[in-house]
């Protein structure tokens, strides 16, 4: 009888330590996950904060791109050096696509996860407004051609990293903290 009760209330042991062991470990991947997705989203935010031709400078190659709706590139700078051609026509395609479901911004991915990017409707920047003659206020044909060319030339702010370092030490984490699991359970 005491026997019995000594298995039973081991193995009741046993499996709560299992169970904090595994709750513990999943924190732990989990925050540093977030911790790395955190750093790199505020690295792409931060870089569209700015204006296109200012450097930036990180923890995080940065690539901008300005794109028309058709997808020819406008403007670039910043490290292209992580980036294929395949690649960036790759990355193009899928935020022209992702545009007309999303309003606004949003950040996104290719290659899975591989490279993170921002995409952003861009505005006309301030000395092409300052070049532009003002149209007249008495004419409204103007003012819809003005309107009819503002919408055909819509343009979009792609900001894109390099994660692909940061994936694989979250793999590389996973499969650790698995390991240490089956280590620690088995003991």
């Amino acid at each position: 009888m005491i026997g019995q009760l000594q298995k039973k209330l081991s193995f009741l042991l046993s499996a709560v330590s299992i169970c904090f062991l595994l709750l513990i470990l999943l924190f732990l991947f989990f925050y540093n996950r977030n911790s790395l997705y955190m750093g790199m989203k505020n690295a792409l935010t931060n870089a569209m904060a700015q204006p296109l031709n200012v450097p930036t400078s990180g923890s995080y190659p940065i690539f901008q791109l300005v794109i028309r709706e058709d997808g020819e590139i406008e403007e670039s700078t910043g490290q292209d050096y992580f980036l294929d051609a395949d690649i960036k026509e790759k990355l193009i395609q899928k935020a022209l696509k992702q545009v007309k479901s999303e309003k606004g911004s949003f950040f996104s991915s290719v290659e899975g996860g591989s490279f993170p990017y921002y995409c952003k409707r861009s505005t006309e920047p301030q000395e092409e407004r300052e070049e532009s003659p003002k149209d007249s206020v008495g004419e409204g044909k103007d003012r819809d051609f003005s309107k009819e060319e503002a919408k055909e030339e819509a343009r979009y702010r792609l900001v894109i990293t390099d994660f692909r370092k940061e994936s694989t030490s979250i793999r590389r984490l996973l499969g650790v903290l698995g390991m240490l699991f089956v280590v620690l359970s088995g003991g």
